[in-house]
C-alpha cells in the first residue's frame, strides 16, 4: 500500500526535486486548471520549474507518482462538472 501521509509525500517531493528524474506530477496552475504530466522538476528562485518550462508553486501540487499531497488525500476525482 502506498503511504499518503505528509512525511512520505515530503520525502518524495524532496527526492524528485534533487534527483532530476521523471515523475508523474498532478497539479493545479495559477488559474486552477488541473494538469497531469510526466516531468523533471527543479527548484529555482522563482518556484519549481518543470522540464517543459512551466513554473509552479509547491502548494499547487496535488500528487507525485500517485502519492497525494497533504490536503488532497481524500479526493479521488479532480474533474469539474462546471
Amino acid at each position: 500500500m502506498i503511504d499518503t501521509s505528509s512525511p512520505g509525500f515530503s520525502e518524495l517531493l524532496e527526492q524528485a526535486l534533487h534527483m532530476k528524474q521523471y515523475v508523474k506530477l498532478a497539479y493545479f496552475d495559477d488559474i486552477h486548471a488541473y494538469h497531469s504530466v510526466n516531468v523533471v522538476m527543479k527548484v529555482t528562485d522563482r518556484g519549481i520549474e518543470l522540464s517543459d518550462g512551466q513554473l509552479i508553486q509547491e502548494d499547487w501540487i496535488v500528487s507525485l507518482d500517485e502519492v497525494k499531497a497533504p490536503g488532497y488525500e481524500n479526493i479521488d476525482d479532480f474533474t469539474c462538472d462546471c
